[in-house]
């Protein structure tokens, strides 16, 4: 198991490699996630999700230049063991501009069902993930089109100052993913839908409080072959408000009896 990370780098290393030799159009975002989860029961939680996605596209001034999307969702996870969670989820997402040309300022909503299982050593944890979205997605007429797709990603998480990640960690990460779908008229009738890379550093400000800042390359087989170059800030914070309970409740003075 100790060449496992190593074996997992090789994995991922191809789909860097594919988007450095394809010949193709380009564009950039910055996408920025608000994420608040909360323990509900022993094996339950839930999570809430808030989106925004800017783009650039030639001849786009800046990164900030066009508002893209934003999007909200909220998840159940239940883990049904140790090394196993499954997943349900629904989303709203409202599109302005996004990279494809047949979804612009076109809206969606999306349920999801997911299983992630996890490999956690010291020093490192590894999850492999498949999630089934059914996507309702507005075509160019303004009417709602089903698409079923599938995502497979692979996933390592390795902290750097410590073997575990808590308060005060530094942590990097990298992920590959793969995407399928039903051809529509809304998506196209591509079966392959994309496939996205991800790397980047995270930091534990608290134990219950991340900030993330990574890459994505997302890579889209259309008519002419699509990459976006996705730049993301995310905040993950966790039982925020029983945080916010607690804290308060050990910074109030008591008043004397009189």
């Amino acid at each position: 198991m100790k060449a496992l990370p190593a074996l997992l780098f090789f994995f991922l290393l191809p789909a860097f490699i594919q988007r450095a030799n394809s010949q193709s159009t380009s564009a950039t975002q910055f996408s920025s996630e608000l994420r608040f989860a909360r323990t509900l029961a022993k094996r339950w939680s839930g999570e809430v999700t808030f989106t925004n996605n800017w783009m650039q596209s030639p001849p786009a001034d800046g990164l900030f230049d066009q508002y893209g999307e934003w999007s909200i969702g909220s998840w159940g996870h239940y883990y049904i063991a140790a090394k196993w969670r499954i997943s349900l989820g629904a989303s709203i997402y409202h599109k302005l501009e996004l990279e494809d040309p047949q979804q612009n300022k076109n809206n969606e909503i999306r349920f999801s069902g997911q299983g992630t299982y996890y490999i956690k050593k010291i020093g490192y944890t590894i999850s492999a993930r498949s999630r089934l979205e059914w996507r309702n997605v507005q075509d160019a007429e303004q009417h709602f089109q089903s698409v079923l797709r599938l995502r497979e990603q692979l996933k390592i998480v390795v902290p750097i100052n410590a073997k575990s990640i808590r308060e005060g960690i530094i942590y990097g990460f990298g992920s590959d993913e793969l995407f399928f779908k039903t051809p529509s008229d809304a998506t196209g009738d591509e079966i392959f839908d994309r496939n996205r890379f991800e790397i980047g550093m995270g930091y534990a400000i608290t134990n219950d409080v991340t900030v993330e800042l990574y890459y994505a390359n997302v890579f889209l087989p259309r008519d002419t072959d699509q990459v976006n170059s996705v730049f993301n800030l995310d905040f993950s914070f966790r039982n925020l408000v029983e945080n916010m309970k607690k804290r308060f409740s050990q910074t109030r003075v008591p008043v004397p009896d009189d």
